[in-house]
């Protein structure tokens, strides 16, 4: 690969993916949140609507079908990562279980991209793959939020998802 080749690469990496994740992104596009009686879709930066449905994890890791994005919402997502700054926020459809839970219950959840696989799963704990990668999601509650860990062993990566409720909650995080 010349330079001009590998600079253009990066540039495109860190355009949508930020510097940390410009060669391994992360297996998630977004956080899934309860917010004034509705739900909202809280991209990571960088990422475009598609048309194509989105899979959430439920409490359980359980991959839950179908949510579709609606239109941009005005104030930007208070969804940080790392320290990569914030994304935007979506409304959203949901189809199928997803619909169903969300009317009976809101919930707090990872979104995941298209393609990717979810293995096996704890009370904390998810594995999930796609094209060879494997991950592992790690959920827990601060006092005021809730932060989601992605983590990858090879090569090893970490991305901190943290998600403030705007209310005191019991924590679980170590």
């Amino acid at each position: 690969m010349n330079r001009w080749t590998a600079l253009a690469s990066l540039v495109v990496g860190i355009a949508f993916n930020g510097m940390a994740h410009a060669a391994h992104p992360s297996p998630m596009v977004g956080v899934l949140a309860p917010e004034d009686g509705h739900v909202a879709f809280h991209a990571v930066r960088g990422w475009q609507p598609t048309e194509r449905p989105l899979r959430v994890l439920d409490e359980a890791g359980r991959p839950l079908c179908c949510l579709r994005v609606g239109h941009a919402l005005t104030a930007p997502s208070n969804l940080r990562i790392d320290d990569i700054g914030r994304g935007a926020r979506y409304a959203v459809k949901s189809e199928g279980k997803l619909a169903r839970r969300l009317t009976n219950r809101p919930i707090l959840a990872p979104v995941l991209r298209r393609g990717v696989t979810v293995g096996k799963t704890d009370s904390k704990r998810t594995h999930l793959r796609s094209h060879g990668r494997r991950w592992t999601l790690e959920r827990c509650l601060t006092s005021e939020g809730a932060r989601l860990t992605i983590l990858s062993t090879e090569p090893f990566s970490k991305t901190v998802y943290y998600f403030p409720l705007g209310y005191d909650v019991k924590p679980t995080c170590r």
